[in-house]
């Protein structure tokens, strides 16, 4: 198969909606018989990782079932046979799963036999992409792998990521044990929120879009709270003008890229997190693209329609939770009137940022245009004012930075009790609101096109062709 051991060799994991998920234990678990289902899935491919994202789950239904107990289940063709020509025409993964409600966690020599002939079918059916098999023995307790066809040899599937009001990962029972954590460093961390907060934080993989006054306020907590991993992304060098609020500048790191100064902060913090500093734009697919690797990523930019709207496509599309932090000053000739912060958490099938409001089609339009062209329908009245220079006061961009990472630290932890997805600061009034937008039924975010649909062409269903 085309392409095939090149991904094999790679760290291999399956996310899911938590509607999903919960759908497919309520199933595998409902009466102490074995059970059977199988999962549609799309795929994301990159250099570290192959991640298959659950686009659905089919239940093997009763009346296919053949025999069951508590030791084995077998049923007829007709249970796969449709699914596996429904993946064949919308090209996606055939991943076929069934528990094990004894408690044993692995493969017999019955599943061993029985199901590479079944993948052997899904491989010549559906020939360029990856299919596999899974068991659970309770629902917090699996093993996956893939078939590499020509090799006939497995791959383990290493992690699950459930997404949903929480935020879950769970780890195979073949998979590498995760990082050792200090427990002398982060002892006032843990005593806040246990282990398990910092074992997750320690293994995650975290981007960070722009590394301005609230980006670098987000880079710098997220180190200190033991981030395993960090991908940073920002193009702009740092200017005399941004030293009054870049967390670890000074004037001497005029000129620099302000992704590689948030690498030396790290550096010089050095409690253990890795990072990847990227100095480009992020309207481009090849940049945009890096983010694929993460499991949540924070969008600290400016007012930029555009590359809200691509954060905004990657949170659909690849199964990655967003969180959008923004502030505004209503600020004229010396005279400070409001200041307004905002966070949003971006959750496939559920509102995005077009339906909250934060996103604008006609703002994307004109921030693409060049300047003959902007300046022309500008004049003509076609086309909205973009935003000039923005104020900035370093205290409140580092608090809208804190309140976008106690976000992240509830979508882990569920510890206030609800995920608000859209908050609204207004801090001359010292209020907080908690708005909840319509879900617009037209709106990107619920096109089965996009949902899950991971590496498409085009990338993110945009088209890049004259981006500058």
């Amino acid at each position: 198969m085309e392409g095939d051991n090149y991904y094999m060799n790679k760290n291999i994991t399956m996310t899911f909606l938590e509607k999903d998920y919960n759908l497919l234990q309520k199933h595998l678990f409902k009466d102490g018989n074995e059970q059977a289902a199988y999962l549609l899935c799309s795929l994301s491919q990159t250099e570290i990782e192959t991640r298959f994202l659950v686009k659905e789950v089919i239940q093997v239904e009763d009346k296919h079932i053949l025999k069951n107990n508590n030791m084995g289940i077998y049923y007829t063709c007709d249970s796969y046979m449709p699914v596996i020509a429904k993946a064949k025409s919308n090209q996606l993964c055939f991943i076929m799963v069934h528990c094990h409600p004894c408690g044993i966690s692995e493969f017999s020599d019955i599943d061993n036999e029985q199901e590479i002939k079944l993948l052997r079918y899904a491989y010549n059916r559906i020939n360029n992409k990856l299919h596999g098999s899974m068991i659970f023995s309770d629902s917090n307790t699996f093993t996956g792998r893939i078939l590499n066809y020509e090799s006939e040899r497995y791959t383990s599937i290493s992690k699950i990521r459930v997404l949903g009001d929480t935020y879950k990962f769970i780890n195979s029972v073949n998979s590498d044990p995760l990082k050792t954590i200090n427990k002398d460093i982060f002892n006032r961390n843990i005593l806040a929120f246990g282990e398990d907060l910092l074992k997750i934080l320690q293994n995650i993989h975290i981007g960070v879009v722009g590394c301005g006054g609230t980006g670098s306020a987000v880079i710098e907590e997220l180190c200190r709270l033991g981030v395993g991993k960090l991908t940073l992304i920002d193009d702009d060098k740092i200017e005399n003008t941004n030293i009054t609020r870049i967390h670890g500048s000074n004037l001497s790191d005029v000129g620099k890229p302000k992704v590689t100064l948030m690498q030396e902060m790290i550096g010089k913090i050095n409690i253990g997190t890795n990072v990847i500093a990227i100095n480009e734009k992020l309207d481009n697919p090849n940049t945009a693209k890096k983010l694929r690797d993460c499991d949540l990523i924070f969008s600290c930019v400016d007012y930029t329609h555009f590359t809200r709207s691509i954060l905004n496509q990657i949170a659909i599309a690849y199964y990655i939770p967003l969180i959008d932090a923004g502030i505004k000053f209503d600020s004229k000739k010396g005279i400070l009137n409001d200041i307004f912060g905002r966070i949003d958490v971006v959750l496939p099938n559920d509102r995005c940022l077009f339906c909250s409001g934060i996103i604008d089609s006609n703002m994307i339009s004109a921030e693409l245009m060049t300047n003959e062209e902007y300046i022309k329908l500008k004049e003509q009245g076609y086309v909205p004012e973009l935003p000039k220079d923005k104020v900035q006061v370093i205290p409140y961009n580092s608090l809208i930075g804190s309140y976008a990472v106690i976000e992240m630290i509830q979508l882990l932890t569920n510890f206030k009790g609800k995920n608000i997805k859209h908050i609204i600061y207004k801090f001359m009034a010292n209020k907080t609101l908690t708005i909840e937008p319509d879900f617009d039924s037209e709106c990107i975010c619920n096109s089965e096109k996009l949902i899950g649909c991971g590496d498409i062409e085009p990338f993110l269903l945009l088209s890049w062709a004259g981006v500058k």
